[in-house]
């Protein structure tokens, strides 16, 4: 673990000195960037050495992609629907081997059938609002008994998501939620078999939509003391009581055989 956390750093410092992500808490906040690492320490346990073929599906900056063609030497494709990681992801391929990037439609995705034997997504789907017409995509373009890897699913019945995210700051604005009964039901009906599902009790807000943007230093301070006092302390505390509060909902599924 310290060899790759090393390595995790090494990433961590390219990113902060290439290019302007200072709106991107993975870079500011090291408890979000502990359990970004744990995420893709337990993807990479899941499939093992064998080097695979991975999408990784709503890249954003294409840290999570960067992480596991370098460090663990799979052959990586990330896309995104935005444009404004365009010249980074440029940047990233012409200096890291194993890796690409491309713009594309989350519903119509330009690869060949059973191109990948991996897909994994940080934070994605319920920003989308035709889960259905992706999903169906994702098995397409999956071979079979591939895993597919969903972190950060936003629980429903979560403190934050239902009682104080409405109404401090104009939080992130999700197009679907669910709890982990229908989140789980949603992936098989598309042709998955879930074989892991658990909750998170961490994950990180941001002040992105607020007025106090403006203000970029007061902005990073508040973060991080929202960051350690609600999700380190009240959110992470009564979702251990409350499993139900938990913030996120995580899962590992495999493509069933035809």
């Amino acid at each position: 673990m310290k060899k790759s956390l090393n390595k995790y750093l090494k990433l961590k410092k390219f990113f902060k000195s290439t290019v302007h992500l200072n709106h991107n808490i993975i870079l500011h906040n090291s408890n979000w960037f502990k359990y970004l690492i744990s995420q893709l320490e337990y993807t990479q346990n899941k499939i093992k050495s064998k080097k695979r073929k991975i999408l990784d599906f709503g890249c954003g900056s294409g840290f999570t992609s960067l992480a596991m063609a370098e460090i663990y030497g799979h052959e990586v494709k990330g896309c995104d629907i935005s444009p404004k990681y365009q010249d980074f992801w440029r940047l990233i391929e012409n200096k890291y081997r194993n890796i690409e990037f491309s713009k594309n439609e989350p519903d119509n995705l330009p690869y060949k059938s059973g191109e990948f034997d991996t897909l994994m997504m940080f934070g994605v789907l319920e920003h989308v609002n035709r889960p259905h017409i992706i999903l169906n995509e994702i098995f397409r373009i999956l071979q079979n008994n591939s895993y597919i890897f969903i972190f950060n699913y936003p629980n429903n019945t979560a403190l934050f998501e239902r009682l104080i995210g409405p109404f401090i700051l104009n939080s992130v604005k999700h197009e679907i939620s669910m709890n982990k009964k229908y989140l789980k039901k949603l992936i098989e009906m598309h042709g998955f078999d879930v074989k892991e599902i658990w909750v998170s009790h961490f994950l990180p807000m941001q002040f992105g939509r607020s007025s106090l943007t403006r203000y970029k230093k007061l902005k990073f301070y508040l973060n991080k003391i929202m960051n350690s006092a609600v999700y380190g302390l009240i959110d992470s505390k009564l979702s251990k009581i409350f499993p139900i509060l938990a913030q996120s909902i995580n899962l590992c599924a495999v493509k069933r055989i035809k």
